[in-house]
């Protein structure tokens, strides 16, 4: 530095530079690189991977001890290490918050079963079977009450006395005024025992229900 400065006192005569100047360097200020994205992918490295699993998990517990001092939120996390090894943290502790969910979930499926929802496929699916089978018993009792009537006696016309078949629906709403009291006591006969197999099958189908929603219960 004194050798340059020397050379500029030479230069010019004119500069008269004290004897404690000092010339302080430039330095240029660099740019910080900030904050890098991390990539969202496996990491390759086992021991890599396994550091920043532990330090993840830590993190992920912290925040979820925050999230419960600040907001009283019951809070769990479960996780298994790459090995196996089982980690959790709950608040006020993992089992109870585990055991509030299980409760709750099966709340909703009971709930799902009794208002006819599709929130759960098995029980669906009975309620299915059991309104096919009804249908096919009234079926069968149709054909059977038809059967009865078509063998009576004919009118003065000679057609049925309850009319062509395929002029209305179900057998029971077909016209009674011509039939004479053997047929309408068969006819009552019918209905009467159409009336309690549907009763029969709608008392099935609850006590099939309360026995599913009941054991469903136990089990878990």
């Amino acid at each position: 530095m004194e050798e340059y400065l020397d050379d500029l006192r030479m230069e010019d005569q004119t500069l008269n530079f004290p004897e404690d100047f000092i010339i302080e360097p430039i330095v240029m200020n660099k740019k910080k690189a900030g904050k890098q994205k991390i990539e969202m992918k496996r990491i390759i490295n086992k021991t890599s991977r396994q550091v920043t699993f532990t330090k993840r998990r830590g993190g992920l517990f912290k925040k979820a001890s925050e999230l419960s001092s600040l907001c009283g939120s019951e809070v769990a996390i479960i996780t298994f290490s790459e090995a196996g090894k089982l980690f959790s943290f709950g608040h006020p502790n993992a089992d109870a918050v585990v055991s509030r969910y299980i409760n709750y979930t099966r709340g909703v499926e009971n709930n799902n079963i009794i208002n006819g929802g599709n929130g759960n496929e098995f029980g669906t699916s009975v309620l299915s079977e059991q309104y096919k089978r009804v249908l096919s018993n009234i079926e069968v009792e149709k054909k059977r009450s038809d059967h009865v009537i078509g063998s009576s006696s004919l009118s003065s016309n000679g057609s049925s006395p309850r009319g062509d078949n395929s002029e209305f629906g179900f057998w029971w709403d077909k016209p009674i005024d011509n039939l004479g009291l053997l047929e309408l006591e068969q006819l009552k006969g019918s209905l009467e025992g159409l009336r309690d197999q549907v009763s029969s099958r709608v008392n099935s189908i609850n006590n099939n229900n309360n026995y599913y929603c009941s054991s469903n219960s136990t089990n878990r």
